[in-house]
């Protein structure tokens, strides 16, 4: 009991001594303590309604009203003094000029007037909105309070209503005076939202470009009752006028005075916006100049041209473009490409990474719509809207590959494949129709056939054989023949003989199409631009920027017959009668300067050479030197390229009436064969050596030429008689380059078979040619008896060797 007695007053002497400001703290429970915004222990606190932020989007542009018109409904946002949103509680919304500017003071909703209130019959309030009895003034500023606390001010511009703005400056502009009504047609620049930014920047005319990271004036003029004549002009009344592009995004970007900075090559259209309206005024231009050249330079080996860089290694460039006007541009986004992507892929990145031994070309190019890119109408005005590319330069990747080779024919239903790396010769797979066209993708993963049926003999369907599995299927909405497939693998061109069409096939689906009966296709390396002979009078020519465009043949050559790009890809030459003929991807531009902007109209793929040989068949060598042509009247057919006049011909964004590709003609006939056909002519990716296969009488020879690195007329013809082993040879029907350039693999008519050519390459002078082995891949006849000939072939890079 005494113990209980004495713990009771130590109690009560320790409640009763401890200081007044001490808090006792329960068991799991804390003190909470007070934070001011000064640190300290008094004034304003943290989490208490500091300031006030009212619809931030319209700080620098303001509103605009025309006379009548409801508004934008503004939002409050409460911060503390810390910066941490907090509640507002009950917000009021204030004008400094109800007459002119009126607000909804529970929503903010604005009027260009006045709000009608008490209106009786049953009519809410702030629902109707009449315009301002008085217009001498036109500026008005709303806030939001709460708690005492008055938010930023907002401006409302109300005028009457705008019908019309325009671009570009008067010539009776005026910005003098002490008030805007005294001003004569001013633009934008004679009242900006801030002064400080528009002194510094030329106006800009719409008529010129801009070199990158350079800044230009776009004034604007608005207008009222559906005149542009300076009395209607309420510019400086209508408050904000918000600049943007209407294009491409990131060619060019506006400040809130419309001070215009150039980013990146190209040229968009413009629309002007007052604030709260949803109506984009009138349209503008501008122009970001384009390059003029592109040059490649591969990074350790500056200066060369051409290169060796070993397999599997990696060979970085940098890409360096200068502008119409001279200054220095970054940040394009360059496509680059290889001439042979399937040994020397080049990477988007800007290098290039041999996957097998050959030869490539490797070319930067600034292809719209992704670099340099502009609208429809104004497509090569000032150069926008129009390609260029680098000089090329040549990788080669020295070794030796094997390879995987597909037979088929149009008279058999089944396909042979032999893979020389494994050294086995597959078993025949049967096919679902009977094939009359043959391709095969850069990564030989798939061969793609037309299809013909087997017993009516009409249209099939499309046919996909998988090299890996050996397996095969038919697409039968896609009837027709195969011409083509881009070097990224994603892109078919069919041909539908019936429908008289001709498609780009993406995922076994048709993406587009055009009218036109197919001949012949050849891709840019890129995969941006196809070109398609017809059976007509026509070509077609299909990219991503100006989507199919078909062109008429003039004069005598009514029919092209094959196509070939040229290895930079500024053009492509087309095999005809009675002439071969370049056109280059530069189209000529017509300018229409009675508009605002200037209009442009273009001519795509127009001629830029023409020599007077025949050509069924025609092919570019990589190396940029030679066109080769055949024909079975007038034999073969060398134009010899200047390299210069291609590197000029690749800026088309300097020409606009056209470019000139320049050739000599070297002509040499056939001796000892009567070709009825050319089937193809095929040169070796290192531009030393061109096989011509053709039907026809051939008597055992198959012709084969040595370009001259110096003149059209200093190749050499020549004839490789091929064994009879397995039966006499007729003619050699089709005929496909091994990647390394070592085996040209041909097919041939009489004894069905395949020759294996060996090119052997000497440290000088030219190579030898030998036929040194034969397949029979024995394909079943549709008709006839006995095996079918073999005239469709392929092949797929295989493991390279030491």
């Amino acid at each position: 009991m005494r113990i209980t007695q004495r713990l009771l007053a130590l109690a009560v002497v320790l409640f009763v001594g401890l200081p007044m400001g001490v808090s006792v703290v329960g068991c799991g429970k804390k003190s909470t303590t007070t934070q001011y915004c000064n640190s300290g222990d008094s004034g304003p606190k943290v989490g208490d309604l500091a300031s006030i932020q009212l619809s931030p989007s319209l700080t620098a542009t303001g509103i605009s009203l025309n006379y009548g018109q409801m508004g934008t409904t503004l939002s409050a946002t409460g911060y503390d003094c810390k910066g941490s949103t907090v509640g507002l509680g009950s917000v009021t919304y204030g004008t400094s000029n109800m007459a002119l500017a009126d607000i909804n003071p529970t929503t903010g909703q604005t009027c260009g007037g006045t709000w009608n209130r008490n209106s009786g019959s049953g009519i809410a309030d702030y629902t109707t909105c009449s315009a301002p009895a008085t217009t001498t003034q036109y500026k008005a500023f709303v806030t939001a309070v709460s708690n005492g606390v008055t938010s930023n001010a907002i401006a409302v511009y109300v005028h009457p209503v705008v019908t019309g703005v325009v671009f570009g400056q008067s010539s009776a502009r005026s910005c003098s005076g002490s008030d805007i009504t005294t001003y004569v047609d001013p633009d934008t620049t004679c009242c900006p939202v801030d002064s400080t930014t528009v002194a510094t920047a030329a106006v800009y005319d719409q008529a010129s470009c801009v070199s990158q990271n350079s800044t230009r004036q776009v004034p604007v003029r608005v207008y009222k009752n559906n005149s542009t004549t300076a009395a209607n002009n309420i510019t400086c009344m209508a408050g904000k006028v918000t600049l943007a592009a209407t294009g491409s995004s990131g060619l060019v970007s506006f400040d809130q005075n419309g001070v215009a900075t150039a980013l990146l090559p190209g040229s968009t259209l413009v629309t002007a916006t007052l604030s709260n309206s949803a109506n984009a005024y009138n349209t503008g231009f501008f122009s970001v100049c384009p390059p003029a050249s592109i040059t490649l330079t591969p990074v350790g080996a500056s200066g060369s041209t051409n290169l060796t860089v070993p397999l599997n290694n990696t060979q970085p460039f940098t890409a360096t473009a200068v502008d119409t006007a001279g200054a220095t541009l970054t940040g394009l986004t360059l496509t680059y490409q290889s001439t042979s992507p399937q040994t020397q892929p080049a990477a988007s990145t800007g290098s290039v990474t041999p996957a097998f031994a050959g030869t490539a070309k490797i070319t930067a190019v600034c292809q719209p719509p992704t670099c340099n890119p502009s609208p429809t109408a104004q497509l090569g005005y000032l150069g926008n809207g129009k390609p260029i590319t680098s000089p090329g330069v040549s990788v080669t990747t020295t070794g030796r590959s094997t390879t995987a080779i597909y037979v088929a024919s149009t008279n058999s239903q089944y396909i042979y494949p032999v893979d020389f790396q494994t050294q086995t010769t597959g078993n025949l797979v049967k096919l679902p129709y009977l094939p009359n066209s043959m391709v095969i993708t850069q990564d030989g993963s798939t061969v793609y056939m037309g299809g013909t049926d087997p017993v009516s003999g009409g249209q099939g369907a499309l046919m996909t054989y998988s090299t890996s599995s050996n397996t095969t299927s038919a697409n039968t909405l896609i009837p027709g023949k195969v011409l083509a497939v881009s070097p990224d693998g994603t892109t078919l061109v069919v041909t539908d003989t019936v429908r008289q069409t001709v498609s780009l096939v993406v995922s076994g689906a048709v993406s587009t199409y055009t009218n036109g009966v197919g001949v012949r296709a050849d891709w840019s390396p890129d995969s941006s631009t196809v070109y398609v002979t017809t059976t007509g009078n026509t070509i077609l020519m299909h990219n991503s920027m100006v989507d199919w465009q078909t062109i008429t043949l003039a004069g005598t050559d009514t029919t092209y017959n094959d196509v070939a790009v040229t290895p930079t890809a500024v053009g492509a030459y087309f095999g005809g009668s009675p002439n071969i003929e370049g056109r280059s991807y530069c189209s000529t531009t017509t300018v229409t300067t009675t508009t605002t902007p200037a209009t442009a109209s273009n001519v795509y793929a127009p001629i830029a050479d023409s020599k007077a040989s025949a050509a069924e068949r025609v092919a570019a060598t990589p190396d940029g030197l030679h066109i080769l042509g055949a024909s079975s009247t007038a034999g073969l057919t060398d134009l010899f390229l200047d390299a210069a006049s291609f590197t000029t011909a690749s800026a088309c964004t300097t020409a606009s009436t056209g470019v000139t590709f320049t050739s000599t003609l070297g002509k040499k006939a056939f001796a000892g064969i009567v070709p009825s056909a050319i089937t193809g002519v095929k040169a070796s990716t290192n531009s030393q050596v061109a096989f011509v296969t053709f039907t026809g009488t051939g008597n055992g020879l198959v012709p084969y030429y040595f370009p001259s690195t110096t003149s059209a007329t200093a190749g050499t013809l020549n004839y490789l008689t091929l064994s009879t082993t397995n039966g006499t040879p007729t003619a050699p029907t089709a005929g496909v380059w091994a990647t390394d350039n070592n085996t040209f693999y041909l097919t041939t008519a009489g004894d069905n078979a395949i020759h294996l050519i060996t090119v052997t390459y000497p440290s000088s002078g030219n190579p030898t040619v030998t036929d040194s082995s034969q397949l029979l891949p024995a394909l079943p006849a549709l008709t006839g008896t006995g095996s079918a000939t073999p005239n469709l072939i392929v092949q797929r890079p295989r493991k390279t060797l030491s």
